[in-house]
């Protein structure tokens, strides 16, 4: 009972800040903020994927789980996201992530929001909420596999 309790205060809070505006100097409520973050994200799936990356859940649980890791980064309790990290995907998509967070950085700017510009907020919190929600197709030629692990072994010689 006090799971459900807890989570449904969860709900509550959540549906609470999607529905109000961030700060008095915007009128645009959080949710189109963070619709306009996950049309981005989506964007970057479709470009970038090259058919390998999947999500592992249904495309409007995966808008519910972005809209939760955007409240915890405003809230400061960011999620604790325990799946191993995919490997191939950091290493393959890791200056792409960064890339994407820099240009999430820039939309929350233009809205007078900084859910990505807190201390302590890097590209890797993406980057790990990525991880949580995705799988590599296993099969990658083996040959660009290997080039992957090289180039990031070479970076640190």
């Amino acid at each position: 009972m006090f799971i459900f309790l807890c989570f449904n205060n969860m709900n509550e809070l959540l549906i609470q800040w999607l529905f109000s505006t961030p700060n008095r100097w915007t009128v645009v409520i959080n949710k189109v903020i963070c619709d306009v973050l996950f049309d981005r994200l989506m964007l970057w799936f479709n470009n970038n994927g090259d058919k390998e990356i999947h999500i592992t859940v249904p495309y409007e649980d995966f808008k519910v789980h972005f809209y939760l890791f955007l409240f915890n980064l405003v809230n400061d309790n960011y999620g604790n996201y325990k799946k191993e990290e995919n490997e191939i995907f950091t290493l393959k998509y890791h200056d792409d992530i960064v890339n994407l967070f820099i240009t999430f950085k820039d939309i929350c700017k233009s809205y007078t929001v900084d859910y990505f510009d807190k201390k302590g907020t890097t590209a890797d919190k993406l980057l790990n909420f990525m991880n949580e929600f995705i799988v590599i197709d296993e099969n990658i030629p083996q040959d660009e596999v290997d080039h992957i692990l090289i180039v990031d072994d070479d970076q640190y010689i």
